[in-house]
């Protein structure tokens, strides 16, 4: 996928869509590729730091629904979970395609503690496509 990296406010793609704090903070691995959808910018008239989501620029892109082979990943991965089971599989085919380090099943305490990290997985997966 093509990502346009602005170089000043101004080139921030129209369609860029503003991350709150607790969002960006999702974005703790520097490896993960998802982490390039990310550009932090000073509001030319506020003087405020802002990070913007350059995933997909609505001035770039055609706006209509898909679904997406990550999305089915975690579902399965979340349906597993919600039957008490761990199994990073699926959630590990998501993390690998994003270069993102691999986790174990060992390293959740909790079917509980899985579902709270396969939906942080997917707040950062699906970021400004219009699904939340």
């Amino acid at each position: 996928m093509y990502i346009m990296i602005p170089r000043s406010f101004s080139d921030i793609p129209s369609g860029s869509t503003y991350l709150e704090s607790s969002m960006v903070a999702l974005y703790d691995e520097p490896a993960d590729k998802q982490a390039k959808i990310l550009v932090n910018e000073t509001h030319p008239s506020t003087g405020e730091k802002v990070t913007y989501c350059i995933k997909y620029p609505a001035d770039k892109n055609p706006v209509w629904p898909v679904v997406r082979l990550a999305e089915m990943h975690l579902i399965i991965a979340e349906m597993k979970a919600r039957q008490g089971t761990v199994d990073v599989t699926d959630y590990n085919k998501v993390r690998q395609m994003r270069n993102a380090s691999l986790k174990q099943n060992s390293n959740f305490a909790s079917a509980a503690a899985f579902l709270n990290e396969i939906e942080n997985k997917r707040r950062r997966e699906l970021v400004a496509e219009g699904l939340r």
